[in-house]
């Protein structure tokens, strides 16, 4: 099982508060959940919160408006990213640089490269399987 995780800072706006300004993310990709990206916000003492959604929704949204629903991915100028995030209490719209979104990606495609996904946690059960005491 492999994980790859990239802390970074982002820009964030909430609702239509008008409230704004930077906060800590990690990116997070395990091959034990091989479709999915999460972004990891807070820590430290607190317990972090953690947004799970798919892989190829955070790579489309870097070049085209994509999602619906809870997550929503598209590119805001030519060098950022938004990541909208929506729950019954609020939403909030998170801005990344394109190029870290990419390289994250691309780290995450070199360990689990697209359309290996189901293979690849299909033997990881397998494996744990094999491996497990009796």
């Amino acid at each position: 099982m492999d994980i790859i995780e990239h802390d970074t800072m982002a820009g964030v706006l909430v609702d239509n508060h008008g409230q704004s300004g930077p906060v800590a993310v990690m990116l997070r990709y395990d091959t034990s959940d091989p479709l999915a990206v999460g972004l990891v916000f807070g820590g430290g003492d607190q317990p972090g919160i953690t947004w799970v959604f798919a892989r190829d929704l955070l790579s489309a949204g870097t070049r085209e408006v994509t999602g619906s629903g809870d997550v929503r991915v598209s590119p805001s100028s030519w060098q950022t990213t938004d990541v909208e995030l929506r729950s019954p209490e609020g939403s909030c719209r998170v801005r990344f640089f394109t190029d870290e979104l990419q390289d994250f990606l691309q780290r995450t495609i070199a360990v689990c490269p697209p359309g290996s996904e189901r293979c690849r946690k299909s033997l990881e059960r397998m494996l744990q399987g094999l491996l497990r005491p009796v």
